[in-house]
């Protein structure tokens, strides 16, 4: 009896571990998953003011024009 008991307890200490390392592992996900947002919005925004201070109507058709010029090529690669 006794050694059935602490096979149980051994058993139920190693699920409790599992949980807590799935638990750490989704966390660190999460955190992770957070910063890369955080690094998104950061690159956006610098993107947009470097954007808004360098472009002008000229280079924005020049932009607008190869884009859609890569579009075919684009949508074939999808």
């Amino acid at each position: 009896v006794a050694a059935a008991t602490a096979a149980e307890a051994e058993a139920a200490a190693k699920r409790r571990e599992r949980m807590a390392m799935d638990r750490i592992h989704a966390a660190e996900a999460g955190a992770l998953a957070e910063v890369r947002n955080a690094a998104a919005d950061i690159a956006a925004a610098a993107a947009r003011t470097v954007i808004a201070e360098k472009l002008d109507a000229k280079a924005d058709a020049a932009l607008i024009d190869k884009a859609v010029s890569d579009l075919p090529r684009a949508l074939r690669a999808a």
